[in-house]
């Protein structure tokens, strides 16, 4: 399992998912082994879930790309760099995006492709 959790961003525009977001879709992978990618490793949600056994991949963002996109299931931030790890996998990876924020099918930027393939999931439903 590969997530990808954005909590710092530098255009300031970042649409942040609540810290239950990645709480409640790692529990949906209770026997994984599970790597996390992160721009905020000092962010509390991160502290806990490499507490809880997520270990940190700490590489350089092509080979988190490359890395990522060949595990078996994503749980992904909102933005292009969680985007492009489900992108770049072979499409029948279990990728967890959120429903509701940028790039959703409700916002107004939807800039990005989405894949019919992907599992969407409402932030409401948490």
């Amino acid at each position: 399992l590969g997530m990808h959790v954005r909590k710092d961003d530098i255009s300031g525009t970042a649409n942040d998912l609540p810290d239950s977001w990645f709480l409640k879709m790692s529990e949906r992978f209770p026997y994984h082994k599970k790597y996390l990618a992160t721009d905020s490793p000092d962010n509390q949600v991160v502290q806990y879930l490499l507490e809880s056994g997520f270990e940190l991949y700490d590489e350089s963002p092509e080979n988190t790309l490359i890395q990522f996109s060949q595990f078996s299931d994503l749980i992904l931030s909102q933005g292009t760099f969680s985007w492009w790890m489900g992108f770049l996998s072979d499409g029948y990876k279990h990728c967890l995006i959120p429903n509701s924020g940028w790039n959703s099918e409700g916002s107004g930027t939807n800039i990005l492709v989405r894949n019919d393939k992907w599992n969407y999931y409402q932030l409401k439903d948490l």
